[in-house]
């Protein structure tokens, strides 16, 4: 006849009570991280302006009004909200037709700034450096380089584009990271990770960079931008000038870089 030693037993007990304690801490694990990956499943794709110089540059920031893209449920960012977040200074024309606003910031050489992200909102506008895109002036007689974007959509796709439909003072870049893939052109779609604008006349064929004086990538529709630039601008031979993936896939970060001349 078996004797059971009761200490021996005890023990035994506490150890498989503790293996169910280890176990059902691993399943409340498990859901937890499935808890939080459906909290991110619909993740916002951020923003961020670097400076990959050894100077400080004025940056300039317009924002885009509301419509299109960014409809009145998830309505486009605006200056004065920028501003009251801390991240800009100097705004004007802030709620007025066509724009959100717009306004200026300092970013330090080798620094970044990261756009504020506020919960359903769109951002949409772009980004130039030296000061507002305009015309060639006497300070940039070449004009200016200009970072497009349209992130964070009501629905269809997520845009960005370097323009040099104004011309071209600075070099720019657009990096994306993380997040879905964008693509460029059509049938098929080519993956692209990065656009760098080059000086003018060097950009037919430079995926995701629309040609100076070409309103509509593949053509100049309307009169002509400024003046003294072509009627007849070379433009890209097809539509590679957006680079876009659908808003489904948003996620990661989109670097608008400041690269001097």
């Amino acid at each position: 006849m078996n004797t059971i030693h009761k200490p021996r037993f005890l023990n035994v007990l506490k150890g498989l009570i503790l293996l169910l304690i280890i176990a059902l801490n691993i399943s409340y694990i498990g859901q937890s991280d499935a808890e939080a990956a459906l909290q991110t499943e619909n993740p916002r794709t951020a923003l961020v302006i670097e400076n990959s110089t050894n100077e400080a540059i004025e940056t300039a920031v317009v924002l885009a009004a509301l419509g299109g893209a960014c409809g009145a449920g998830n309505p486009p960012v605006t200056a004065n909200q920028l501003e009251t977040l801390g991240f800009c200074s100097n705004v004007i024309n802030s709620a007025n037709p066509p724009y959100s606003g717009k306004c200026k910031l300092t970013i330090e050489s080798g620094a970044f700034v990261t756009f504020p992200d506020i919960p359903n909102t769109c951002i949409s506008g772009n980004v130039t450096f030296g000061d507002y895109p305009g015309c060639p002036n006497t300070a940039y007689p070449t004009g200016f380089t200009t970072a497009e974007f349209t992130l964070n959509t009501d629905g269809g796709d997520e845009v960005i584009d370097i323009s040099l439909v104004n011309g071209h003072n600075y070099k720019v870049s657009i990096s994306t990271h993380s997040g879905g893939a964008w693509t460029y052109g059509q049938n098929p779609a080519t993956v692209i990770s990065q656009i760098i604008s080059k000086p003018l006349g060097e950009n037919i064929g430079n995926p995701g960079v629309y040609p100076e004086g070409c309103t509509d990538c593949i053509q100049l529709i309307g009169g002509i931008v400024c003046p003294n630039f072509s009627l007849n601008p070379d433009c890209q031979s097809s539509r590679i000038c957006n680079v876009s993936r659908s808003v489904s896939n948003r996620g990661g970060t989109v670097t608008v870089s400041y690269m001097g001349k």
